[in-house]
């Protein structure tokens, strides 16, 4: 314990190299500094951890470091669900939050206004968009949410008949062009996985417009594959 005094260099040393363990009369030991210390770099790096020191009017001050980890690496991901179809909102939200207590469906939504106006209030980080709703339709909502100081990562859901959308949708940043009958718990962790990739690079414009490239091509293959009919020029414009 401290007694208000501080310690010399060596009591301080053992601090953190030594095993302190508090014996009460029941034999149960405390953690100690030392294994915390351990925990910490085993968790964090070598470059975290606690240090200690005396500070200038007596005593021992331990202070400790850790890293703030970004939105990519912890932290609820948020997902916004929009489609004018009630059952296919509630199928979505129940595979996505299955996968993980990660994913957080913070709003459903039957059209792109009432969506664009929970944006403009709140930030959200992954987005799925119907095409075809009433009122405000799936590409002048992602036309709205250029306007917005976020970048979500935007999944559109589409019918087989949509594929005239798509050369709007890759102008419109969209990172995923995925057809309603294909939608599966495992492809739906897939796009969630590759949108926490997405969101780790939030803050360098550099490494987002690579990886939106990336995905635009993927898009284009796709899209070629399910509808030979299309060409690359003729869906890229």
């Amino acid at each position: 314990t401290d007694d208000g005094v501080g310690g010399n260099a060596e009591e301080i040393r053992k601090l953190l190299m030594d095993s302190l363990e508090i014996t009460r009369k029941d034999q149960v030991s405390g953690i100690g500094v030392k294994n915390v210390q351990e925990r910490l770099q085993l968790i964090f790096g070598k470059e975290y951890g606690m240090a200690v020191e005396n500070v200038q009017d007596g005593g021992i001050c331990v202070t400790m470091r850790i890293p703030v980890l970004d939105k990519g690496e912890a932290g609820m991901v948020k997902i916004l669900i929009i489609d004018d179809e009630s059952i296919t909102r509630q199928w979505i939200k129940k595979k996505v939050e299955d996968i993980s207590a990660d994913y957080s469906v913070v709003g459903l939504f039957s059209n792109g206004r009432q969506a664009f106006e929970y944006c403009k209030k709140e930030s959200v980080d992954v987005i799925f968009t119907d095409i075809r709703m009433s009122t405000m339709d799936g590409m002048e909502f992602l036309k709205n949410i250029l306007r917005l100081d976020m970048h979500p990562y935007k999944v559109i859901l589409s019918a087989y008949d949509e594929f005239q959308y798509a050369r709007e949708a890759i102008k419109l940043g969209v990172h995923e062009f995925l057809l309603k009958p294909e939608i599966t718990q495992s492809e739906l962790k897939r796009i969630l996985k590759d949108a926490q990739s997405y969101l780790a690079t939030e803050g360098s414009d550099s490494a987002q417009g690579v990886f939106q490239s990336e995905k635009q091509r993927e898009i284009l293959r796709s899209l070629m594959d399910k509808n030979a009919v299309m060409t690359e020029e003729e869906i890229s414009g």
